[in-house]
């Protein structure tokens, strides 16, 4: 199922590039399959005030802590009938280094020197996909501006996003009885 979930990736990731439309706003998803097997997103309605207000990773957990609070007054589940929970993606842009900023020691003496990537001469823009699936295994996509997709190794994959994503995916198997 997981290259299945990537497949389906890459082709949204590959597609979004392809619009040519940059410095979007994170969109959050579930990743879910219908009872046709289809593998298809269901997005998760997030404010622009909220994305604007709070770091992604913050948000990605408050989205999954709201769902919870709704399921238990409303009832409200995220699901249709019939579909099933494989995931949570979360869509955003960032930045990187180009393969010819890769020296450690340099990248450091920016950094401390108090530069930021986005300033950095050999920035790329990248468009990012983070999923953690409902095994646990975690797919990361990234796409620079001009390029194309790549999958990061899953071994090296770790931090804020991935840890909220976790406890967001939890809440969400709780709203629909995982």
């Amino acid at each position: 199922m997981k290259d299945t979930i990537q497949e389906t990736l890459t082709q949204y990731l590959n597609l979004d590039a392809a619009t040519g439309e940059w410095d979007e706003e994170p969109n959050l998803a579930l990743i879910v399959q219908g009872a046709d097997g289809e593998v298809t997103f269901a997005p998760v309605p997030v404010g622009t005030e909220a994305w604007s207000a709070a770091p992604p990773y913050q948000v990605v957990w408050a989205a999954g802590e709201t769902a919870r609070l709704v399921h238990s007054t409303t009832g409200w589940s995220p699901l249709e009938k019939g579909e099933s929970l494989l995931g949570i993606a979360l869509f955003s842009e960032g930045w990187g280094l180009s393969a010819k900023a890769d020296d450690a020691n340099a990248l450091k003496e920016w950094v401390e020197g108090g530069g930021q990537i986005m300033n950095h001469p050999d920035r790329v823009e990248f468009k990012m996909v983070t999923a953690l699936l409902t095994d646990k295994t975690t797919i990361m996509l990234t796409h620079p501006r001009g390029g194309s997709t790549e999958v990061m190794d899953e071994g090296a994959i770790e931090g804020r996003i991935p840890d909220s994503l976790g406890k967001a995916l939890t809440a969400f198997q709780e709203v629909i009885g995982f």
